[in-house]
């Protein structure tokens, strides 16, 4: 069997307004990395609040930055109290704006098994992200 071209083509991308954005960027929510925890830990829990939101019906994305031209949200980790064997975890959660000014803040603290929390492990993760969510 033999063919004269190839057998699929796809034209050649001709104008910028095919690689456009579906969501305005100012629409968009900016989620950045906790502070206060292992940098994977801070990333699976950025990476949970973005889930929650887009499931809240929020666009919402995991990134390093802030979004300079519409909202960011963005944690930290202000306290930590051992008693025994678990940790009083408080969090601060940032709602911010272009360039990032805050425009509002949550603040919450957890009681974690202080192993639990110190492996970064789902349970953990999960107590944070459960109560900080939309």
């Amino acid at each position: 069997m033999t063919t004269t071209g190839p057998v699929s083509a796809s034209p050649p991308v001709s104008s910028k307004e095919e690689f456009s954005a579906t969501v305005d960027s100012s629409k968009l929510i900016y989620v950045i990395p906790m502070q206060g925890v292992p940098s994977s830990v801070g990333l699976v829990l950025a990476d949970a609040i973005a889930a929650t939101l887009r499931d809240a019906g929020k666009p919402a994305i995991l990134s390093s930055l802030k979004n300079e031209m519409g909202p960011s949200v963005s944690g930290r980790i202000i306290a930590q109290e051992e008693r025994g064997s678990v940790i009083w975890v408080t969090a601060l959660w940032e709602l911010l704006a272009p360039y990032g000014t805050v425009v509002a803040e949550y603040r919450q603290q957890v009681v974690v098994d202080k192993h639990l929390w110190r492996e970064g492990s789902a349970e953990a993760i999960n107590l944070l992200i459960a109560d900080a969510g939309p």
